[in-house]
């Protein structure tokens, strides 16, 4: 995926909607579906995209067999459109995704993470899989200033060089 000017623009496989739309392309192209918003940022993980907008609303789509689309319930059904993500209307200022998880950083230093997270990837304390954001209790308080995600693991960052991780 890449963020041309607002547009958003994807190609490749697309089996399971990863790409925002319908069929398979060689060329990119635009994500119909956010023609009219202003695309910030865009990570991919595993068969997966999430787009964060400049208005601070969030998307996601492709597959969604690990809840990684982030959109809460027990729906584990791929998504060919984005989809929102209800992120109790925080401003996102970092969004990243491991293969089948995503990590996103609030203005306010709040790390929220959900999808897969049977190696705890999620750094929640569980090993359970989830669709529903939710805020990773051990850092709040903690002046969270830059997030990664790997495969299976996640990492957090202060500005003092305190690295927490699961």
């Amino acid at each position: 995926a890449v963020v041309a000017g607002d547009a958003l623009l994807t190609s490749g496989s697309n089996d399971h909607g990863q790409c925002g739309r319908d069929g398979r392309l060689s060329i990119l192209q635009a994500v119909t579906a956010l023609e009219t918003t202003v695309v910030e940022t865009v990570v991919c993980g595993d068969d997966f995209s999430c787009v964060a907008l400049k208005d601070q609303r969030l998307f996601s789509f492709g597959r969604n067999d690990r809840h990684q689309l982030g959109l809460g319930g027990e729906d584990t059904e791929s998504h060919y459109r984005p989809s929102q993500v209800r992120l109790e209307d925080k401003k996102v200022v970092q969004l990243r995704a491991g293969k089948q998880h995503v990590l996103a950083l609030s203005l306010d230093a709040l790390v929220y993470s959900w999808g897969d997270n049977h190696a705890g990837q999620r750094g929640d304390g569980s090993f359970v899989a989830g669709g529903t954001p939710s805020v990773v209790q051990t850092l709040i308080g903690r002046p969270i200033c830059q997030i990664a995600a790997g495969a299976q693991h996640c990492v957090a960052l202060t500005p003092h060089g305190a690295v927490y991780g699961e």
